[in-house]
């Protein structure tokens, strides 16, 4: 069945405004595909405070960290062409660093930069443009950056993030292929007829929301955030986009052959190693894997002054999902998992062929919370909006007799108690649960 008709994005969308009222981020949007198709799609709040500009689902963002999927993306299909080998050593390529004075150095190859496994430095030693008080590195600045540090380990040995290793990747793609980073990815984009919605922060058009810090204190307001682009770093940092069109592009590179051969996609996702010091994540080209609630997923994220965002592909479900947001934020994750987490309950809980029997409530309050109740003839969800993981607190019930009970909750709270609904013409007014009743929020 189509997941437009899935109840979890009514639950969803609930969620969402409920987090842009607490009024802790100016604007977001929101994109989940199932197999390609766009289910869901939104953007909610302010592109722009001072004007009150809505936020819309067009508005380009920075997804930062996100453009090493598209720069490994675009290393891969060079490679498809012959125009660069990812075993081929670094130096023979920047033919200024054979001398490096580190003798390390000369070991790096292509593969090492693509799954950060190169041993170079993550930012720079003292350069503090992610704090906007410098402009970023320009090549020259980079390659003497480059030139002037030893490597942090030995390259091949461990997983260690680096943006300076992704600046150091679009020298070499520059190199090798006699163009500029930004032309290279015009015409990947050309050739495989991508959404034209992707572009590098050379190229941003009007249609781009500001980035906003977020308020430290209370009271205090958002600070805009004036453009700056990321030069060198591009590679690593620099692309701009929506989540209708990063939805897009990792659907297609993850879940078809429209953008890679078969022998490039094997690469992309059979060379993975573990990050060093993280349990359960690897890093391989470009691609972040992990999992969202269980479920294998890839992906990546991105943070910048005044905007974090995420992309994830579940490969068991094959759902993408995608959110930007124009502030600096750290539970984008967070919420990308929160909506895997709803609509995975539901399937569990509720079968397809019930969904259109179901009574999704609107938020309900009392003085503590507000919470989206799924009710059935069988069972019933109760999924409280507060915070970025509501999934965390989400609590299943079963029918018995004219009201629902729950055996699973918490000792603490009112396990074993009933719930109950007043319900008229298919709209939940109220809802009671132990000691507390909750009604439409106003």
């Amino acid at each position: 069945m189509s997941l437009k008709k899935h109840p979890g994005l009514k639950v969803i969308d609930h969620w969402l405004n409920y987090q842009l009222a607490q009024g802790d981020i100016p604007g977001f949007q929101v994109s989940i595909r199932l197999r390609g198709d766009l289910s869901f799609s939104k953007a909610y709040g302010y592109a722009d405070l001072k004007n009150k500009e809505q936020y819309t689902r067009a508005h380009l963002g920075r997804i930062a960290s996100q453009s090493k999927t598209f720069t490994g993306a675009l290393t891969l299909w060079l490679n498809s062409r012959g125009q660069i080998d990812l075993n081929e050593h670094l130096v023979n390529i920047l033919t200024e660093f054979k001398n490096h004075k580190d003798p390390k150095f000369k070991r790096i190859k292509i593969i090492d930069l693509l799954t950060h496994r190169s041993g170079i430095f993550r930012d720079s030693i003292d350069t503090d443009y992610w704090g906007k008080r410098e402009p970023f590195l320009t090549r020259t600045d980079l390659t003497n950056e480059i030139a002037s540090s030893r490597l942090i380990y030995s390259p091949g040995l461990f997983t260690k993030y680096s943006n300076l290793g992704y600046g150091l990747l679009g020298l070499a793609l520059e190199r090798c292929s006699g163009k500029k980073f930004a032309t290279l990815i015009r015409e990947f984009f050309a050739e495989k007829d991508l959404d034209s919605n992707i572009i590098v922060d050379s190229d941003i058009n009007g249609n781009f929301s500001h980035g906003y810090l977020r308020r430290q204190m209370h009271g205090q307001k958002f600070k805009q955030i004036s453009h700056r682009t990321t030069q060198a770093l591009c590679p690593a940092a620099g692309f701009c986009s929506n989540t209708d069109s990063t939805t897009d592009f990792f659907h297609k590179l993850y879940l078809t052959s429209s953008i890679l051969p078969k022998q490039q996609r094997t690469l992309l996702h059979s060379k993975k190693w573990p990050v060093k010091n993280m349990k359960s994540e690897y890093y391989g080209i470009g691609t972040i894997f992990t999992d969202v609630a269980g479920d294998p997923c890839v992906g990546h994220s991105g943070g910048f002054p005044g905007f974090a965002s995420q992309t994830w592909v579940e490969l068991k479900t094959k759902r993408t999902y995608g959110f930007i947001a124009n502030t600096s934020i750290t539970k984008t994750f967070n919420a990308i998992q929160s909506m895997a987490v709803i609509l995975r309950a539901i399937d569990n809980n509720f079968p397809s062929s019930s969904w259109s029997s179901l009574i999704v409530s609107k938020p309900l309050a009392d003085n503590y919370t507000s919470t989206v109740y799924v009710i059935g003839k069988s069972k019933a969800l109760a999924i409280p909006l507060t915070g970025w993981m509501p999934a965390d607190d989400l609590m299943i019930f079963s029918r018995y007799k004219n009201h629902y009970l729950s055996n699973q909750i918490c000792g603490y709270k009112n396990v074993g108690e009933p719930l109950t609904f007043n319900i008229k013409d298919g709209t939940v007014i109220a809802a009671q649960f132990g000691g507390f009743v909750s009604k439409i929020a106003k």
